[in-house]
Parts: C-alpha cells; sequence; structure tokens
C-alpha cells in the first residue's frame, strides 16, 4: 500500500462562489507531535491548516495558482476559510481522541 493511500482527504465547497478545498483527514505523527507542542490555539490552528490543506483552486492576482501556505490562508477572507476550519477542527477533534487514551478506561 502506498504512503498516500493511507491518508483520505476531504473537499470542501465554500459556499456561493467556486472554490474547492481539499484537506487530509489525519497528519503523520511527527506532524501531529509538533502541532501538539504549539501552546497558542491561533498559531496552531494557522500551522494545521498549512499543513493540512492538500490544494485548493484559488489563484494568485494574475491568474496563476495560488501555494498553500500559512501567508496565503491568512489572507484569506474569513468567508472562504471559516468553513475549512470547521472541518479541519471536527476532523484535529477526531484525531486527537484517537491518539489520547480515555481517562478511566483499564
Amino acid at each position: 500500500m502506498k504512503i498516500n493511500e493511507l491518508i483520505k482527504t476531504q473537499e470542501v465547497a465554500i459556499p456561493n462562489t467556486d472554490i474547492v478545498v481539499k484537506i487530509r483527514e489525519d497528519f503523520g505523527w511527527q506532524e501531529y507531535l509538533e502541532l501538539l507542542k504549539i501552546e497558542d490555539d491561533t498559531e496552531r490552528g494557522i500551522e494545521k491548516l498549512a499543513k493540512q490543506i492538500v490544494s485548493w483552486n484559488i489563484q494568485d492576482d494574475v491568474g496563476a495558482p495560488l501555494p498553500v501556505t500559512k501567508e496565503a490562508i491568512a489572507k484569506l477572507p474569513r468567508f472562504v476559510i471559516q468553513p475549512v476550519v470547521q472541518l479541519s477542527n471536527e476532523i484535529w477533534k477526531k484525531q486527537t481522541e484517537k491518539k489520547t487514551p480515555s481517562q478511566g478506561s483499564s
């Protein structure tokens, strides 16, 4: 099995636009541990999105594909990034619950 087959993706269609953002459902173990080290929630969120977004069909001012970077994410309008953040947070919560042993279990 190829490594890229291990991590599934989901697409987020941004309402009232033709923008589609594809994000990974999981992180590599090292990526996950590195994200947990970031104490500031905002910084962790931006770093998480930069690692999680696989692709998008957003272009720069001259029509070239806009690279997925933390800087590009930070410049996106809230109505574009909010649905992506919402799905990302849902995925993060599921992954955190999977990798963190539940309290009280034997």
